[in-house]
């Protein structure tokens, strides 16, 4: 009886060695896949007793682990293609220009550093540290012949002044609200009278400070305000304000009118007489509107065309038009100022 007993048993350790064999090599615990050398001979013996694993089992342990790690191996395959999209846009969107920043030197960075008021901000920081961007967003320009261009902008500027004080209707408003127009419509009223006077420019790239001319003021500038640089970005659509207007050709009276509605612009805040004020500017509207049915009978569109044209003005910054055209000439002094000195001399 010992003898059947001790064969059984050889058999059924026979058996388990064969199953163990047939699913060591894929066995799953907790969803983690477990290579044959990583198990260890008793745990796994202790996991399948002795005529507990049939080849039934096996197969469905197997085929469930096959499921699993072919899921496991799609989604992870669809995380990787989704992380390179995300690198990939990132990659589109981000300034190109970053890897010039970690170029500076090392004499660069210290008096880029200085330009911090706070102590405590003059660690060197490479993230922190100014660099000059090639991209057309951030890349600051200046005027090609400023003595040139500065000198004729002035006259627009001046005409453009001569306008407003001449409107009787501007006269009549309360000296506030003169005031608030002013400061709101000027920059528009000063773009159509560049392109009315037909006035063309071009920029180049704002030169850098040397190391030389740093070291020696000692970073004096830093204490001035720090004011918006023109970039290549906004005079771009500047110039193509401009050009749109060039292509629609308009008469004098058409551009009259047209800075008409511009300056009575009822969207202004704080304004005592707003509604005074818009009744004048569907005035200049419908006057607008009068002179170019009879100047273009044929053109039925272009009324719409020109007040189209004419919202593409609030899109430039009065800040890009004084840094660009005036900070040469007017220095630290405030543009906005000037325009109401000029206003209020008569």
């Amino acid at each position: 009886m010992s003898n059947i007993f001790q064969t059984l048993s050889r058999f059924d350790k026979i058996n388990i060695r064969r199953q163990h064999e047939m699913t060591i090599g894929s066995m799953a615990v907790h969803n983690v896949v477990f290579p044959a050398h990583s198990i260890d001979k008793s745990r796994s013996n202790t996991q399948a007793g002795p005529g507990l694993i049939n080849r039934g089992r096996v197969k469905g342990k197997a085929t469930l682990t096959l499921s699993l790690s072919g899921q496991r191996d799609r989604f992870t395959s669809v995380s990787r293609s989704t992380e390179k999209r995300r690198e990939a846009y990132n990659m589109d969107t981000a300034c190109r220009c970053t890897e010039d920043r970690n170029a500076n030197a090392i004499l660069y960075n210290i008096l880029s550093q200085m330009d911090y008021r706070d102590p405590r901000q003059s660690n060197l920081n490479h993230s922190r540290t100014p660099h000059r961007c090639n991209c057309d967003r951030r890349r600051t320009v200046c005027l090609k012949r400023p003595s040139k261009t500065c000198q004729e902008a002035s006259t627009v500027l001046v005409k453009t002044i001569h306008f407003m004080k001449n409107l009787p209707a501007f006269n009549q408003l309360p000296p506030n609200d003169q005031l608030a127009l002013l400061q709101k419509c000027w920059a528009p009223l000063f773009i159509l009278g560049l392109a009315q006077e037909g006035v063309t420019f071009e920029v180049t790239d704002t030169p850098a400070d040397s190391m030389l001319k740093k070291i020696l003021l000692n970073c004096q500038e830093s204490l001035d305000v720090k004011r918006e640089q023109p970039t290549s970005a906004g005079v771009s659509k500047l110039k193509s304000c401009l050009k749109k207007f060039g292509s629609l050709d308009l008469s004098p009276k058409e551009y009259a009118y047209l800075k008409g509605t511009m300056i009575f612009n009822p969207d202004v805040p704080e304004l005592n007489a707003a509604l005074f004020i818009e009744g004048l500017q569907q005035e200049a509207q419908q006057a607008l509107k009068e002179v170019v049915l009879p100047l273009h009978p044929g053109d039925h569109g272009r009324f719409a065309r020109i007040l189209l044209a004419a919202s593409m003005l609030q899109t430039i910054t009065p800040t890009l038009l004084t840094e660009l055209f005036f900070r040469p000439l007017i220095g630290q002094a405030d543009l906005v100022e000037l325009l109401v000195d000029m206003l209020l001399c008569r």
